[in-house]
């Protein structure tokens, strides 16, 4: 039996007796209301609700009277995932519970390929007499068995989701969606085909009879341009839409793109093959009131680079636009050249895309080049603990220049690979480098500074510790010589564990004027700060500084311990202290 730890309470009465008697009665009383049985049960539906009904039968169904009449009760509404994720055995008796209770039903899941023989059993009770059902998910079904269901969920006034998976489908792929295009309430859509031999997808133009009220619509199998004219015609009322492999088959006349979606805000679409110019023709048919376009393009087409050609593309189309993502890749193979269309990369630190906060980014990993754009988001490191205290985040990231993440420097050895390197640096200003798994300093990591010399603010991983670095003397001399004249003043490190760690960075960067640690312990903060500002002084930096700390978590209370510390050490005279959430910032003067 589970009780609620009882909180200690004192009664001022004069009468010892009567206190002892007071408090006795009291704590019966709380025993008595804190019993997990004495629960409403409202709260009990409230904690089903989040829960497999599958596990919430199994689990309590046979456990006394109540919990059988809770989970008739028509106040209980039902959600079945028979999934591999479910690892349940079903028996007779709970397929005989779903039926009895499927008006209750407010969500089904099922995966044919470990529950084929429910499936098999249940689906033809899935009709006109779940009226509670609003979501359907179904993975691997077969086609033939898939058109039987969605034919019996016409008339189902609350089902608003559906979600069909499968490991191929051929050429009935026009049917499912004929088929589904006819369940009149459905909002929210999305298809997955695994393995989709792409053939003709001869889905006519709709009419205004067959228009659905479809909001939501997420696809993830092969079309064409025109292919998806067509599907789109079918879904007016799009305010999203999430659309992969759209490729090019024959060619499309501009004036022919027909765009019937006065609602769309949001639109996710990866490209192909499809030339540039008749994608952008495709996107300028969007309607004004989009708010978010995200595109990735999977293709050799050089010219998507063209920073002008987007820009003018979404002044004169896309008004309200508030985030734009573009990404594309390439390969640094020993056939890279530098185009035209590369020599545009500098347009993207232009006024139009820095007042928007679209930055350009450059991602290396081995071979391959990924370029982005991206609004500020926090899944790209941007140096963000390095802005202002005022929180005037759009004056920071006017900062000129590129951001580039550079992966597995350890393993680039190759002079050739330098050279296309070193091409592609030169089209732009570097000016953020990334890097992050750092070890041992290697003659690789001093090459990359030397093809980077604008590069102002370095995040590092560190992948090895202090005595590891210091153990390679020649590459240390090597690496100080190169720090020694660089310009990087910002400098983030994540994984400092000692003070070895930390004296090792501080004495790396002589010019630093901005510091920060991250992923720093709770009970490491005082000792991460104590270090860090006790090297700075040490080396008797000059430039005005800030310290930044961040730990797991923040509380106030420890700005009055580091003060105590400083104050003690007698490590800075003029400072402040000021804390955002997890991070504490020091800023004085050395």
């Amino acid at each position: 039996m589970f009780q609620v730890k009882e909180t200690s309470q004192r009664f001022h009465l004069s009468d010892h007796w009567m206190k002892l008697r007071s408090e006795t009665s009291l704590v019966e009383k709380k025993i008595t209301v804190n019993h997990i049985e004495n629960l409403a049960n409202e709260t009990f539906y409230e904690i089903f609700n989040y829960l497999n009904s599958c596990y919430v039968h199994q689990a309590f169904f046979d456990l006394n009277a109540r919990f059988r009449n809770l989970l008739t009760d028509s106040k209980f509404f039902l959600k079945i995932q028979l999934s591999m994720e479910s690892y349940l055995t079903i028996d007779d008796e709970y397929e005989r519970y779903i039926l009895s209770n499927r008006h209750h039903v407010l969500s089904f899941s099922f995966d044919y390929d470990f529950y084929d023989q429910q499936f098999i059993r249940l689906s033809p009770h899935i009709d006109s007499t779940c009226v509670h059902l609003e979501s359907i998910n179904v993975k691997n079904v077969p086609i033939l068995q898939l058109r039987v269901l969605l034919s019996q969920l016409k008339s189902l006034p609350l089902l608003s989701s559906l979600q069909v998976y499968f490991h191929t489908v051929d050429n009935y792929l026009v049917d499912v969606y004929q088929s589904i295009f006819q369940l009149r309430f459905l909002k929210y859509l999305k298809i997955v085909v695994s393995q989709y031999r792409k053939e003709n997808f001869l889905l006519p133009m709709a009419t205004a009879e067959q228009y659905t009220s479809i909001e939501f619509f997420s696809f993830c199998h092969r079309l064409s341009l025109e292919e998806l004219m067509n599907l789109l015609s079918y879904t007016p009322r799009l305010t999203h839409l999430h659309c992969s492999f759209i490729e090019r088959i024959g060619y499309i006349n501009p004036m022919e793109i027909v765009m019937n979606m006065n609602h769309l805000v949001y639109f996710n679409l990866r490209i192909d093959d499809i030339p540039s110019d008749a994608c952008r023709t495709f996107l300028a048919k969007l309607p004004s009131q989009l708010k978010a376009l995200t595109i990735k393009i999977v293709n050799d087409n050089k010219s998507y680079f063209d920073a002008y050609a987007w820009e003018q593309l979404i002044r004169e189309n896309m008004p309200n636009l508030q985030k734009f993502t573009c990404h594309w890749t390439e390969f640094l193979s020993s056939t890279f050249q530098i185009t035209d269309c590369h020599r545009t990369i500098s347009n993207y630190l232009s006024p139009f895309w820095i007042n928007k906060q679209w930055h350009f980014r450059i991602m290396i990993s081995c071979d391959e080049v990924a370029y982005s754009i991206r609004h500020n988001e926090n899944e790209w490191y941007d140096f963000q603990e390095h802005a202002p205290y005022d929180g005037n985040l759009t004056s920071y990231y006017s900062y000129p220049g590129v951001n580039v993440t550079l992966w597995d420097i350890d393993s680039l050895d190759d002079t050739s690979y330098f050279v296309r390197l070193n091409r592609l640096f030169r089209l732009t200003d570097v000016t953020r480098l990334v890097i992050p798994s750092f070890s041992c300093p290697t003659k690789e990591f001093v090459t990359i500074l030397r093809l980077l010399p604008n590069v102002t603010m370095l995040c590092l991983t560190l992948s090895s510790s202090s005595s590891e670095f210091l153990q390679a003397e020649d590459d240390m001399d090597r690496l100080r010589r190169c720090l020694k004249t660089s310009k990087i003043t910002h400098v983030t490190v994540t994984n400092l564990y000692s003070e070895n760690d930390v004296n090792l960075i501080v004495d790396l960067f002589p010019r630093m004027q901005s510091f920060v640690a991250t992923t720093i312990p709770n009970d490491r903060l005082i000792s991460m700060t104590e270090w860090t500002l006790k090297r700075i002084k040490c080396n008797q930096m000059i430039e005005p500084m800030s310290v930044c700390i961040v730990i797991e978590k923040g509380t106030d209370d420890q700005i009055a311990k580091l003060h105590e510390m400083i104050d003690k050490e007698k490590l800075l005279s003029n400072y402040t202290i000021d804390r955002r959430s997890n991070k504490f910032y020091i800023k004085f003067n050395c």
